[in-house]
């Protein structure tokens, strides 16, 4: 059953800007409605209505963010999780939707940031995996490389088959293998 109409339906707006920008008291409020709109209300019935109008506008973000939700969960349920590029978007769009849903809902805003923060965060972590990766294969594939030339090498031969100890033979090998680079 849908509530009966309210002389102040016509002036939500305002009072929107008057207690979530001014933060007007209820009592400022209400000489703003009698002085601005010709509005005669007792506190408690502005204190009521701003209430009731409160919780229907909670009430219709948790839905909206509810079904956003659903949409996201069926949506990867069946498929790979989301790229980077998809999260982004997504935040691009939760931020979008909190600022023409929400206004200037400080928190949710906030909270949608920092969902966007931790995607970067993310990609960066990735990104830094995926660099040491690289560098391992790299270093893998010169030590291959070294080690073929080192074994055409006669000298590297003899140190390797000598008597010496293994640290002995360490210090000649790295110092012939590197040159000057070897213990630096």
């Amino acid at each position: 059953m849908k509530a009966r109409a309210s002389r102040l339906d016509a002036v939500a707006d305002q009072l929107a800007v008057w207690f979530g920008q001014e933060h007007l008291s209820l009592e400022a409020a209400r000489a703003r409605l009698k002085e601005q709109h010709g509005i005669t209300i007792s506190i408690g019935a502005l204190s009521g209505f701003w209430s009731r109008r409160q919780r229907a506008d909670l009430l219709d973000r948790v839905a909206s963010g509810n079904q956003i939700g659903k949409d996201l969960v069926a949506k990867y349920e069946k498929e790979d999780a989301p790229t980077l590029g998809t999260v982004v978007k997504l935040a691009r769009s939760l931020i979008l939707h909190l600022v023409v849903k929400g206004g200037t809902d400080a928190p949710m805003l906030k909270l949608a940031r920092d969902f966007l923060d931790s995607a970067l965060s993310y990609a960066d972590y990735e990104r830094k995996i995926a660099e040491l990766s690289l560098a391992r294969t790299r270093f893998q594939r010169e030590t291959c490389e070294l080690f073929l030339k080192w074994r055409g090498d006669q000298r590297a031969r003899e140190v390797a088959d000598s008597g010496s100890s293994n640290s002995d033979k360490i210090e000649t090998l790295g110092a012939m293998m590197f040159g000057e680079l070897w213990r630096k």
